[in-house]
């Protein structure tokens, strides 16, 4: 009996040392995998946090990176859009210029003309009433007419006909699209060589109105049978002759040299074409265009399709600002210009009234 409690009273306290060890090895797990289940928590959030925030700024950079393309990409389309404006408005000023000095030109023709005409009438009732005289007014009809037929030279060289550039037709295509007046039949001409058999026959044409001119009124003073005025008219019907053949003789000459200087030319405007009235019609049609393309982007909800209509509407309102621009510019030099000429013109009447003073006293 002793040795059984003996025992017992061992085994009781061998028990309680494994039940007493138990609590604290459970705490240690539980710690551990509390510590094991954070980390995981901890690991997974910061990779989320880090793709989050790494997703932002790459997209942020994007971005950046997609304005700068578009602003450059932007930049140099309105550079380009600009560039063609200016130079169609400057094509556009100079053929309004054009159609000016050919307006001035043909009025200083016909005064001229006109001037030439009162000396002749004069001249001739000069030779009846006396011969002397009428052989001095013979040599004035001749310097006159040699004038006149320098002014109708000049006139018809200021009025030469315009050139344009392939660059020019490029920028009128992108303002006004299909409606392009420098593409409407009959506008441009396009050949260098007969631009220069042209000019060859308008020299030809200048000769040959001279010689007829000088070589009637040859044959209207030889009633009066003075010799002087005979010979004289028939000497200036050699020169303009030999005029017309030198000039026709250059005109053939320089034809090859500008053909080559003219491949750049995409062809000329003809003096009879309105380009400014051309331009206004182009202008309204293109408008028209705009406004049908925009009915079709609202109808489809086509925002590209609406860009488009903004973009040829922001060219072609480029384009009047800048003619409006050049044109204020122009005004503004040309008008001490005119200042300055104004006591020329003045006395061109009193120079043109001069051979009627001493007709008048002749009489």
């Amino acid at each position: 009996m002793g040795a059984l409690l003996a025992g017992v009273t061992i085994a009781v306290p061998a028990s309680a040392q494994i039940g007493g060890l138990l609590p604290g090895s459970q705490s240690q797990v539980q710690q551990q995998v509390q510590q094991q289940v954070q980390a995981r928590v901890q690991q997974r959030v910061q990779a989320q946090i880090q793709g989050q925030v790494q997703a932002q700024v790459q997209g942020q950079l994007q971005q950046r990176v997609q304005a700068q393309i578009a602003n450059g990409i932007q930049a140099r389309v309105n550079n380009q859009i600009q560039s063609s404006v200016d130079q169609a408005a400057r094509l556009a000023l100079r053929a309004r210029a054009q159609a000016n000095n050919a307006a001035a030109s043909a009025i200083n023709g016909a005064t001229a003309t006109a001037s030439g005409v009162r000396v002749d009438v004069n001249a001739d009732v000069n030779v009846d009433a006396n011969a002397a005289i009428a052989a001095q007014s013979n040599r004035s009809a001749r310097a006159n007419s040699s004038t006149n037929a320098s002014l109708r030279a000049n006139a018809n060289a200021s009025v030469a006909p315009m050139e344009i550039t392939s660059a020019d037709v490029a920028a009128y295509d992108s303002i006004f699209g299909q409606f392009n007046p420098l593409r409407v039949a009959g506008v441009v001409r396009s050949n260098a060589r007969a631009r220069a058999a042209a000019a060859a026959d308008t020299a030809t044409g200048i000769a040959t109105d001279v010689a007829t001119q000088w070589a009637g009124e040859a044959k209207a003073k030889a009633n009066g049978a003075f010799a002087e005025a005979i010979g004289g008219a028939v000497a200036a019907s050699n020169t303009a002759a030999n005029g017309a053949a030198t000039a026709q003789a250059e005109s053939t000459a320089t034809a090859d040299a500008q053909a080559n200087s003219a491949l750049a030319i995409a062809g000329v405007i003809q003096n009879n074409v309105d380009l400014g009235a051309l331009i206004q019609v182009a202008a309204r049609q293109r408008r028209a265009e705009i406004s049908q393309i925009r009915d079709q982007a609202l109808a489809s909800a086509d925002v590209e399709l609406m860009a488009q209509a903004d973009v040829m509407e922001s060219q072609l309102d480029a384009f009047a600002a800048a003619q409006a621009q050049l044109s204020t510019a122009q005004s503004t030099t040309a008008q001490p210009q005119e200042t300055a000429s104004a006591p020329t013109a003045s006395t061109q009447p009193e120079t043109a009234s001069a051979p009627q003073s001493n007709d008048t006293t002749v009489r």
